[in-house]
């Protein structure tokens, strides 16, 4: 990296440094591994970093400490070691950048500041930030099933105590009611201890939470009721974020009931599609103008990928650039991420909890760094 250059610059400056192996062999190292790569650099250095690091600091240095130790008798061998790993320690702090900022990097680095930063939270929950605003979708709910994945314990009560770094969430959406998508308890809590947030869902959400959460009253302002009439699309501007909401129908006949809404949300300059659990047929999509939206990146259950009609749907519906596969469960894990890379090769399966990738893709694990 380019921090691990100019590090090496800086060990070169100190008094140890100018001692050891000269500059141009270094550098020369530094090229054949592929160090000096361009981009900024403001989180934690990766592990990357710190092996070359190291492996370049042993190479400068245990040369010059063979010499030295031939040169002493063995009484001064011992001290001579000491003296030595004392001067390495302090050179390397002398040089060294400061490891850990507070900073997360931007999503897509670009002359226009456009990019996003997607967290995934657990089943369909996913956090989206993008700048100084933040989205929260499905992603407060309880253990419900065991074939849904749900938050655990430490990272529920963070984001229904709204402890950092989920104290700055924005909107909270949700597509649907059922127990792996929403509880009602969950959403209250974090309404209640975050008076930045808003909820936007259906009215079947909206009565949920106020039927089962006693607080309901201190947070009422704060819930915006989307009416959810099949194939219509509802524009919003909610804590200024411009966003949609999409009359769908859930899948399942058994299941004709629920009020399932889905969502465009518009983040600097980038669009997010989030289905919930919709019914998987061309009528269900065909009105919406999906298309026309120019959607960037799509969350999608990964059945539709794993299916002909299905992946039509994303294909001719949908059409967006970037899509991830959600709802996956546990135990499955494994094997249906590797169907859904061999059903639609690009696209990326969400199964750690806290996994976290910019769009386009790159995945890093970054649990707890949601940009401040």
């Amino acid at each position: 990296m380019r921090s691990t250059a100019k590090w090496l610059d800086r060990v070169l400056r100190t008094p140890v440094g100018k001692l050891l192996k000269p500059r141009s062999g270094l550098l020369f190292v530094l090229s054949v591994v592929g160090i000096e790569e361009e981009g900024p650099r403001n989180t934690r250095t990766n592990t990357k970093e710190r092996l070359v690091r190291f492996s370049v600091i042993s190479w400068i240095v245990g040369p010059s400490l063979l010499r030295l130790r031939l040169r002493c008798d063995s009484t001064m061998k011992q001290m001579v070691n000491i003296l030595l790993l004392a001067l390495l320690v302090v050179t390397s702090l002398c040089a060294s950048d400061q490891v850990i900022t507070k900073k997360q990097p931007d999503a897509v680095p670009s002359d226009k500041g456009r990019g996003i930063l997607v967290t995934y939270i657990a089943n369909e929950g996913v956090l989206v930030s993008a700048g100084d605003k933040q989205v929260l979708i499905d992603a407060l709910h309880r253990e419900y099933k065991f074939a849904y994945a749900f938050p655990p314990p430490d990272l529920l009560r963070s984001l229904e105590s709204a402890a950092s770094p989920y104290n700055k969430i924005d909107l909270i959406l949700v597509t649907h009611i059922h127990g792996d998508h929403f509880h009602p308890l969950s959403v209250g809590l974090h309404l209640q201890n975050n008076p930045k947030a808003r909820l936007v869902s259906s009215e079947q959400i909206a009565e949920g939470v106020k039927k089962d959460f006693s607080g309901f009253g201190t947070i009422e302002k704060r819930v915006d009721r989307v009416p959810h009439e099949w194939k219509r699309k509802v524009e919003l501007n909610v804590a200024g974020i411009n966003l949609k909401g999409l009359g769908l129908k859930h899948s399942g006949a058994n299941f004709s009931w629920i009020q399932n809404l889905g969502y465009i949300v518009e983040l600097n300059g980038t669009k997010i599609l989030h289905i919930g659990d919709a019914d998987m047929t061309e009528e269900n999509f065909s009105s919406l103008g999906l298309v026309e939206e120019k959607i960037d990146v799509a969350f999608i259950p990964y059945w539709f990928l794993l299916s002909n009609t299905g992946r039509a749907i994303v294909q001719n519906q949908i059409r967006a650039k970037h899509v991830i596969a959600v709802h996956v469960p546990p135990a499955e894990a494994a094997q249906v991420a590797e169907q859904v890379k061999l059903a639609y090769p690009g696209a990326l399966t969400f199964t750690h909890i806290l996994e976290t990738t910019p769009v386009p893709f790159k995945i890093f694990q970054s649990p707890f760094t949601i940009p401040s």
